[in-house]
């Protein structure tokens, strides 16, 4: 049941390049950062994000989703909710559903 619960927590952001940074830790700043971006054009708060990584093995031929876990379901809801403004964003690519798997 606890499973069920975290996973109701989780996001799957599409369509954010990958990082040319060398490090890790650079890796990791930049994909939060970015994640953030997006959620403030959406009016989410990004307090909530707890964690933020990429998931599957890195291929120079595709961009890894980004698995998203938040604190409290509102954030959840209202990044879902507000997804289509995504639309007028510049990188009409990017593209954030519910992720109901759980990975790692």
């Amino acid at each position: 049941m606890q499973a069920r619960n975290d996973k109701e927590l989780n996001l799957v952001i599409y369509g954010i390049q990958e990082s040319a940074a060398t490090t890790d830790e650079e890796m990791e700043t930049d994909d939060k950062n970015s994640v953030c971006d997006i959620l403030n054009s959406l009016q989410v708060p990004t307090t909530n994000v707890t964690n933020v990584f990429r998931m599957g093995r890195k291929l120079p031929s595709r961009t890894r989703p980004l698995k998203v876990i938040c604190n409290g379901q509102e954030t959840r809801s209202s990044a879902l909710k507000n997804a289509k403004k995504l639309k007028d964003n510049p990188n009409p690519a990017i593209n954030i559903e519910k992720c109901l798997f759980d990975l790692i």
